[in-house]
């Protein structure tokens, strides 16, 4: 289904979230999931079910912090804010402060290594 040969593996949104469960990958493999959607109150069914899966996972990115659910316990997680400025103005969020977070999540990306837990 996947390569074996990969270093890392980012999956995106919740859907297949499960891929890191059933794929048997090397331990120097890193994989990382990444939610743009709020999850910050999720339904109780649906985290319920994916919980479990996401837990596996050595590292998160969500659009803000608030969206984090409270109960996700994954050593790293990072939080980059939407490219686009206009999903900003809809969620409340000003447009230099948006700008602001995406310069400084970009600078945080640039310095560290995923999964080693150097700077």
């Amino acid at each position: 289904m996947l390569p074996e040969d990969y270093d890392l593996f980012i999956i995106h949104d919740p859907q297949p979230a499960a891929l890191r469960h059933f794929k048997k990958s090397s331990s120097r493999c890193k994989w990382i999931w990444r939610c743009h959607i709020d999850s910050s109150q999720p339904n109780r069914a649906m985290w319920g079910f994916l919980h479990p899966y996401i837990q596996e996972y050595d590292a998160a990115v969500f659009t803000m912090k608030a969206f984090q659910p409270i109960d996700l316990d994954i050593g790293k997680v990072v939080f980059i804010p939407p490219a686009s400025t206009r999903g900003c103005r809809r969620s409340g969020v000003g447009c230099r402060r948006a700008d602001s977070w995406k310069q400084q999540s970009s600078a945080c990306l640039r310095s560290r290594v995923v999964g080693t837990g150097r700077s």
